[in-house]
């Protein structure tokens, strides 16, 4: 999934482009901090990136994704915890890549299957 999303994102033909969830923490957080590494940005700033999420949620739509949850079986507390993005999960998210593949780069060419062209397209795409 994110090495096809990142292929398409390295496509000129497939810009400009969008890419949210509903929360917009989990896979779409990861993957924004996946492409914000690959094009070079410091970790500070991909982490107050993910962190942003946090303020782009209104307390209508929390209460709203709160309730789904609790229908569902969920305690609120349990679920207020799983709609929040703090920055330690995404820092220990990229730290986890680092440890265990060597970098960000080299997880998405082992396990999301692109190659050195396409983070150069990315680049090129995507920076001025």
């Amino acid at each position: 999934l994110f090495g096809e999303l990142l292929v398409a994102l390295a496509s000129e033909e497939d810009l400009p482009a969008v890419f949210h969830c509903a929360g917009g923490k989990d896979r779409t957080g990861l993957l924004a901090g996946m492409l914000l590494t690959t094009l070079g940005c410091d970790t500070e700033t991909i982490l107050g990136d993910y962190e942003l999420t946090n303020s782009c949620v209104t307390g209508a739509r929390r209460r709203e994704i709160i309730e789904l949850f609790v229908a569902s079986g969920m305690s609120a507390e349990a679920a207020a915890a799983f709609i929040a993005a703090p920055r330690w999960v995404m820092a220990e998210t990229l730290a986890t890549l680092d440890r265990e593949y060597g970098s960000v780069e080299d997880y998405l060419r082992e396990e999301a299957g692109i190659g050195r062209e396409t983070v150069e397209a990315l680049r090129a795409q995507l920076l001025d």
